[in-house]
Formats: C-alpha cells, sequence, structure tokens
C-alpha cells in the first residue's frame, strides 16, 4: 500500500533496489522545490529534470558502493547536490547578476560530495565522446572494459587476425581520449593535468 512518508534510511534501501514507489515519492516530495530554485536562478524546467536525475544518479552509485553517510535529511541532501551543481554550471556559462542562495553549510568537501559532482561531470564527458566513435569501435572498446580477450574480441567482431584487432583497439581508444583531452571543460575538471604531450597508453 502507498504510504504517505518514509524514514531516508528507507529511502536509501528503496534507491538500492530501485523501488518505484520509493523513487516516486522521492520525486513527489523534493521535484516541485527544485524546480522552483532552479527556475528562479535562470535554468528551464529541462535544467531542473537533468539536475535532479544527475543527483539521483550520483547517490544511487554511492549508496551502491556504500560510501553515503547522510549528515542531513535525505531532503536536504538531494537539494544540495542540486544546488551545488547548479552552481558550477553557472559558472560554465559565466551568466552574470544571478542572485543564488548560498548552499547548505554543512554539506562539506571532506564529505566527497564535490569530488563526487566532478566525478560525474568527467563521465559525462567521456560518454558524450565515446557515442561520437565508430559502432565498431564502440563494440571493441566495450568488449575490451568488459574484460574479453583479444582472441575474443577478434571472433566476435570477425576481423582476420589478432594484429589487426590490436590495432583497430589502439586505434579506437586513441581517438577517444584525444577527442576527451581536445574538450575544455575537462581540462577545467582535470586541473589541466593532461598536457598536450600526454601519451596514449597502448592497451
Amino acid at each position: 500500500m502507498k504510504r504517505d512518508n518514509y524514514t531516508d534510511q528507507e529511502i536509501l534501501t528503496g534507491i538500492k533496489h530501485q523501488n518505484s514507489e520509493i523513487m516516486m515519492f522521492i520525486y513527489q516530495k523534493n521535484f516541485r522545490s527544485v524546480r522552483h530554485y532552479i527556475e528562479q536562478n535562470n535554468g528551464s524546467d529541462k535544467d531542473a529534470e537533468d539536475l535532479f536525475q544527475d543527483a539521483l544518479i550520483l547517490i544511487f552509485h554511492k549508496v551502491r558502493e556504500g560510501s553515503l553517510v547522510l549528515t542531513s535529511s535525505f531532503n536536504t541532501y538531494i537539494f544540495s547536490i542540486v544546488k551545488k551543481n547548479w552552481l558550477k554550471q553557472l559558472d560554465k556559462r559565466k551568466r552574470q547578476n544571478i542572485v543564488i542562495d548560498e548552499c547548505d553549510n554543512f554539506i562539506l568537501e571532506e564529505d566527497g560530495l564535490i569530488e563526487d559532482l566532478l566525478k560525474l561531470e568527467r563521465e559525462k564527458i567521456i560518454n558524450q565522446h565515446f557515442n561520437e566513435l565508430s559502432p565498431d569501435c564502440q563494440k571493441i572498446i566495450t568488449l575490451f572494459l568488459k574484460g574479453h580477450s583479444i582472441t575474443e574480441i577478434t571472433k566476435v567482431m570477425g576481423f582476420s587476425s589478432e594484429q589487426h584487432t590490436k590495432n583497430r583497439r589502439f586505434r579506437c581508444k586513441k581517438s577517444l581520449i584525444e577527442r576527451i583531452l581536445k574538450n575544455p571543460y575537462f581540462k577545467e575538471l582535470t586541473n589541466g593535468k593532461f598536457g598536450t604531450d600526454y601519451q596514449i597508453p597502448r592497451w
């Protein structure tokens, strides 16, 4: 039977198991305030939806990893993630004359939230450029990352030799890394850690 309220622990458990009732409860309880905040700060309804989904994805990963420890209510926590992420996006867009509330002071850097957000942003950039690769390259990289051997990849792809597979894999990886390194926002997120002389590792 549908309930009107859940404890924070019940919410986290529901997220872990992707419980549809819990997910609907989170949306109904939190999205209106998120949308209001974003729209009051030069954002759109689409921005609010994207930020809300990003926050849920981040929380889902932290719950699955067992690394999420709430130091506030769940509702405050998810709202704080959205606010921090929106501040970063506003900074990226370099908009001016925007009045923004200060983020909740009790969600501090030592909680790892900022690093988690940066990681999420980096992953989005990587996925963006991965999707720009040819279907063959996407399949080769995916098979490799799933642990398939060169022999298995050669068979699946129908290549003539394992050496050909190794060469294709390297070229695909090189193309992906070069696209990522040219992304100015990725450079900003990594503090320019990877310079123009970065050597593509041969795997």
